[in-house]
């Protein structure tokens, strides 16, 4: 089956030196919906879990319709998959969603933001907003806005809407301004910045699993790498440490 053949393709990185592998692709969370054998993506994960290939797996983006509860417990229970989901809202407001013709709502976005946090300790959730789309208002921007202000995420991919001929949003009535979206764009990313500070000074004092990268450049003092739940961290070291994962 295709599940077996991707477990049996990440077999050889563990033996290459790889210690962490990242599914992506257009939907991930949908994978297996077009097979006959009733597989899904908890249940790959699960298959990856057994054969023990001792690999770091990371999820890439995912739709909120798309995370599962069995999901979420299966990150909860399991060290080798990354405490990080990266989710998909673009926007706040469920008119700008219905226009974009997003399959899901504000509040089901926002459910699965407390399911994630209420069962994942230190969990990273990062979320992709695009900001100008055609018909955005000041109050549909605002929605999104106090949204992101007030739930628990960890920081924001912001996005400037660009007018690209040949698709259905180009054609649709209201285009904004570009002055009017890089206003926006510059609120949200001052707010990025914010979320992350708060969710960084979370971990003070915890200790974490980070695959490390090298000597920090221009620094022979200093080791930087990447921590499970997706936070750069820096530590110092006498020797150089690179490609392996330690507690931090």
């Amino acid at each position: 089956t295709v599940s077996i053949l991707l477990i049996r393709e990440n077999s050889p990185k563990k033996k290459n030196g790889y210690k962490e592998v990242v599914l992506t692709g257009i939907h991930i969370g949908k994978y297996g919906s077009d097979l006959m054998d009733g597989i899904n993506l908890t249940k790959l994960l699960l298959e990856i879990g057994k054969n023990r290939l001792q690999l770091r797996i990371r999820l890439s983006s995912l739709e909120p319709a798309e995370i599962e509860p069995e999901l979420i417990k299966l990150m909860a229970g399991h060290d080798w998959l990354c405490r990080h989901f990266h989710i998909s809202l673009q926007s706040g407001d469920d008119a700008v969603l219905k226009r974009m013709k997003r399959h899901y709502s504000t509040r089901m976005f926002t459910g699965v933001i407390h399911d994630i946090n209420r069962l994942v300790p230190d969990v990273s959730i990062g979320a992709d907003v695009l900001v100008g789309f055609p018909g955005e208002s000041d109050r549909a921007f605002n929605n999104t806005f106090d949204l992101l202000k007030d739930i628990p995420i960890s920081y924001l991919h912001v996005f400037p809407y660009s007018r690209r001929e040949g698709t259905v949003a180009a054609r649709l009535s209201n285009q904004l301004d570009h002055k009017t979206i890089k206003e926006r764009a510059f609120l949200l990313r001052r707010l990025d910045k914010k979320k992350r500070k708060i969710f960084w000074g979370s971990l003070v004092g915890e200790t974490f699993s980070v695959l490390t990268e090298g000597w920090v450049p221009g620094d022979r003092g200093l080791i930087r790498g990447l921590s499970d739940n997706y936070v750069k961290v820096i530590f110092p070291s006498n020797s150089l440490i690179k490609n392996k994962i330690v507690n931090v």
